[in-house]
């Protein structure tokens, strides 16, 4: 794949020792204990964790590109909805979709993965990104899974007139996309395309479930937007290691033209 290449990027640091993806061994990870999670009308909080925003819904400018969907959000949305992590403020810069994830816990590859990074507040004094993800998945593979909010709205807002004027309406992840159980492994990582910046990543450990049908919807947008250039793979059926979370429902293809991290 072009990652080897990614070496070459002037002002990358692709090679180093602390790159994003990962595959989390849940088995190595240190329990830091059960944080009771805190909640107040503009957010929550767990542990060192706090998030907080001031609308229940953002504008955001959809794209679809080569493997991922992403919503850039537009000012005052991006300073009004904040993380902070041990004391420093970072406030969200945009959210991607990924098919399938890209990073894996214990092995096994998600369905869908949502990162929404974080820009730090340059007046907290932090000097890395944060990303936060959420992973996504088909939870009932036999009746094709319960549609999920938050993704329809993407959807819809996508293709409505409202789209035409460059922005939309979402409601806030923090609120509608994020799971009840607010549980999290954090590592120290990089964003997962060059320039490969250092970065906090917060993965949630409880997945938030989508439909079979809206995980086709999204692939399939994110196929017919890669250039005609690039030699496509047949479908075939999941490998062993990388297929759904749940059982794939009938029809389910593996498309190789996506690789096994969605790039």
């Amino acid at each position: 794949g072009e990652q080897r290449l990614w070496l070459d990027v002037f002002g990358a640091t692709c090679s180093g020792s602390a790159q994003s993806p990962v595959d989390l061994d849940t088995s190595r990870v240190l329990d830091g204990g059960s944080p009771e999670l805190l909640s107040f009308p503009q957010g929550h909080k767990l542990g060192p964790l706090l998030w907080s925003h001031l609308n229940a819904t953002v504008r955001a400018v959809p794209s679809v590109g080569r493997g991922t969907w992403s919503l850039l959000l537009e000012a005052p949305y991006d300073g009004t909805t904040r993380t902070e992590y041990f004391g420093h403020a970072f406030g969200l810069r945009s959210l991607t979709l990924h098919v399938p994830s890209e990073n894996t816990l214990d092995g096994r590859h998600y369905d869908m993965e949502a990162q929404l990074l974080h820009r730090p507040v340059e007046a907290e004094g932090a000097t890395q990104h944060l990303v936060t993800s959420v992973m996504l998945r088909i939870a009932d593979g036999s009746t094709g899974g319960a549609e999920n909010g938050f993704l329809q709205s993407i959807r819809e807002g996508y293709g409505g007139p409202a789209a035409a004027g460059g922005g939309i309406f979402l409601g806030n992840p923090y609120q509608f996309l994020y799971p009840r159980d607010r549980s999290y492994y954090a590592f120290n990582g990089s964003l997962t395309a060059p320039p490969c910046s250092p970065a906090v990543w917060v993965v949630f450990a409880a997945p938030v479930d989508i439909s079979a049908e809206q995980l086709r919807f999204f692939r399939g947008a994110m196929d017919v937007a890669r250039p005609s250039a690039l030699r496509r793979a047949p479908s075939e059926p999941a490998p062993a290691g990388v297929s759904c979370a749940a059982p794939c429902p009938d029809g389910y293809a593996w498309n190789r033209s996506s690789g096994t991290n969605a790039r």
